[in-house]
């Protein structure tokens, strides 16, 4: 099988600084960092459950509070595709996780359930990369 295509230098910026941000998210677990990674002024709306913020001082409240004290210590994401093209890229993964603790940010007003849960998620993101010029 051929090897996928090379990134343009464009598509690359843009994955690497996705991947920067995942891992201040689900290995740093850093309201800090992430919003490090953003552009001046983010947007985070996460569409299925309609929570998360707009500019720096509501996404801070956001990670530090609603989403980063909530993600479970076994929470693995298997990726499935990522496309990058016009600035934007869209990633697809499932997700899997025991939920133990409470996670508004995805099954808001379920109490945890002890249950292993699979679930297939589409995820996309406009993410914006600033450069240094």
């Amino acid at each position: 099988m051929a090897p996928p295509p090379a990134f343009t230098a464009e598509e690359q910026q843009v994955n690497d600084a996705w991947n920067a941000h995942l891992r201040t998210e689900f290995s740093a677990h850093s309201a800090e960092e992430a919003l490090a990674t953003m552009v001046a002024h983010p947007r985070v709306n996460q569409v299925p459950v309609m929570i998360g913020g707009e500019g720096r001082d509501e996404l801070d409240a956001f990670y530090a509070h609603d989403f980063l004290p909530q993600i479970p210590p076994d929470l693995e994401m298997v990726p499935v595709s990522r496309t990058i093209g016009q600035g934007r890229l869209v990633e697809e993964m499932v997700v899997r996780f025991t939920h133990t603790i409470p996670m508004a940010w995805m099954l808001p007003g379920i109490l945890p359930t002890g249950k292993r849960y699979p679930k297939e998620r589409g995820r996309a993101v406009a993410f914006a990369v600033l450069t240094a010029t």
